[in-house]
């Protein structure tokens, strides 16, 4: 299998930093291929999602939503309004996943609606292929974990992808 690993977060060195060299170890690992893009230090040019059979997407969860960067690359990739139309923009797409932080807890998400699992689960996964199946990787209340649960998500993360 081929991944794309799209991440979204514009300090390399921070714990979404950490959970995107989890993830890619982790899919290399497990036997795959990974082509890396990282919204804010390359250009979507240099990546082909064609060659996709799986899309990881790597970013932390602001306001409830994707960060700008992610939202204008999938503005660009998927050129229909997600969820409008489906039209399996991607269809050779068969595995999604979903690797984000929330500074907040996982009652708030709840409350605002889970915006960003909504969007993924019913908009992007409709683009993709029939069968696509989604993994979703969360870890909320980030802002006032402790250095143990955060070594907690980034084993999660590896496991995660370990399976694949």
């Amino acid at each position: 299998m081929r991944a794309l690993v799209v991440a979204a977060h514009p300090v390399p060195e921070s714990f979404n930093g950490a959970v995107r060299a989890r993830a890619v170890d982790a899919i290399t690992a497990a036997g795959h291929e990974v082509d890396l893009l990282d919204l804010y230090r390359s250009t979507a040019a240099e990546v082909d999602i064609e060659r996709a059979d799986a899309l990881v997407l790597v970013y932390p969860t602001w306001w409830g939503g994707l960060p700008a960067a992610l939202k204008h690359w999938l503005d660009t990739q998927w050129p229909e309004p997600i969820g409008v139309r489906p039209s399996r923009t991607h269809p050779g797409i068969g595995r999604l996943a979903v690797v984000t932080t929330h500074g907040s807890g996982r009652l708030r998400n709840m409350a605002q609606g889970s915006p960003g699992r909504r969007l993924v689960s019913r908009g992007l996964r409709s683009c993709c292929g029939p069968r696509t199946r989604l993994d979703w990787v969360a870890m909320y209340d980030l802002d006032r974990s402790t250095e143990a649960e955060r070594g907690a998500f980034l084993d999660r993360v590896t496991r995660s992808f370990a399976a694949w």
